[in-house]
C-alpha cells in the first residue's frame, strides 16, 4: 500500500497569526500549508492579505522551524498563468511564491484556454527557490489531467505530480478514492499522488488505509480545507486551529510508515 508523506492544511488567512504554523511545523514537521492566493478574493476568508503572505515570507527567512509550504493558485491568475503570463501573479505574491517549495494548480472543473508553449516556458522559469520544485496539477474530471498529461510529455526536468479532488473545496468524501496505479501516476517523474475531499478529524482515522489502498505503490500526499473550519458569525466559516491539531494527531501514526 501507499505511504502517507505529508498532510497538507488548506485556508489560513489573516485571522490566523504566522507563528502558530511555525509552532505547529516544530511539532508537526510532516505538515504543510496551503496557501490560497486569488487576485479578486485576496485579503478574504481563505485567502490571506499581500501583507500577511509577506510577512509569512520573511518568518520563512528568519525562523529556526522548517516549514512546508504550498501555493495553490486559482482564478484569473491561474488563467494567466497557462497563458504563458505570470507578471500580475508574481507582482501580487511572489514574496511567498519565493518561499515556497510546491504550487498548485486549481482549475476546479473549468474550461479555459492555455499555450502549451507559453506554460511550459513558465513552468520551466517559474521563480521558486532554489530547491527542486514540485508542480502540483488538480485533477476534478475536467481539464486538469489533460493539461497535466499534455505538459509531461514536454516538460522534461518538470516535477509534476496529480492532486485528486473531486469535492472541489465542498467537504464531501467521495464514493471510492481514485486508483492511482490506474491513473494519471504513470506520466509524473515520481511516485507521488495527493488526495482531497471531505477529509477531516471526524474520518481521518478510517479513511487514511483506504486511500493508502488506492494510493497502490505511490507515496501520497491529503489534503483538507472545509473540515478544519468552524462557524463564525463575522465571516462564515474559521480556520480552526483546534481542529487542525486535532487531524495533526490523527495522521501522526499514519506518516512515513507502510499501511495495511
Amino acid at each position: 500500500m501507499g505511504q502517507l508523506k505529508r498532510v497538507t492544511i488548506t485556508g489560513a488567512d489573516d485571522l490566523v497569526s504566522p507563528g502558530d504554523l511555525f509552532e505547529l511545523s516544530a511539532v508537526h514537521p510532516f505538515v504543510e500549508w496551503g496557501i490560497l492566493v486569488s487576485a479578486s478574493k485576496m485579503g478574504t476568508t481563505r485567502y490571506p492579505s499581500r501583507v500577511w503572505m509577506s510577512s509569512l515570507a520573511t518568518k520563512m527567512v528568519y525562523m529556526k522551524t522548517p516549514i512546508n509550504i504550498a501555493v495553490h493558485i486559482q482564478g484569473r491568475w491561474l488563467r494567466d498563468l497557462v497563458l504563458g503570463d505570470s507578471d500580475d501573479l508574481i507582482d501580487g505574491c511572489g514574496s511567498l511564491i519565493r518561499h515556497a517549495q510546491r504550487i498548485q494548480l486549481n482549475f476546479h472543473g473549468g474550461v479555459i484556454d492555455w499555450n502549451e508553449t507559453a506554460f511550459l516556458m513558465e513552468l520551466a522559469t517559474f521563480p521558486l527557490t532554489r530547491d527542486a520544485k514540485q508542480f502540483i496539477f488538480q485533477i476534478d474530471g475536467c481539464q486538469g489531467g489533460a493539461i497535466l498529461e499534455r505538459v509531461s510529455r514536454y516538460g522534461h526536468g518538470l516535477d509534476l505530480v496529480p492532486f485528486y479532488d473531486t469535492s472541489h473545496g465542498a467537504g464531501v468524501l467521495p464514493e471510492v478514492w481514485p486508483d492511482a496505479e490506474k491513473s494519471l501516476l504513470a506520466l509524473t517523474r515520481d511516485l507521488q499522488v495527493g488526495y482531497a475531499g471531505g477529509l477531516g478529524p471526524e474520518n481521518l482515522a478510517a479513511q487514511i488505509p483506504l486511500i493508502a489502498k488506492a494510493a497502490g505503490k505511490a507515496q501520497f500526499w491529503i489534503d483538507m480545507e472545509t473540515k478544519i473550519r468552524s462557524p463564525s458569525p463575522l465571516v462564515g466559516t474559521r480556520f480552526d486551529l483546534d481542529k487542525v491539531r486535532a487531524a495533526l494527531e490523527i495522521c501522526k501514526p499514519f506518516v512515513g510508515v507502510e499501511i495495511a
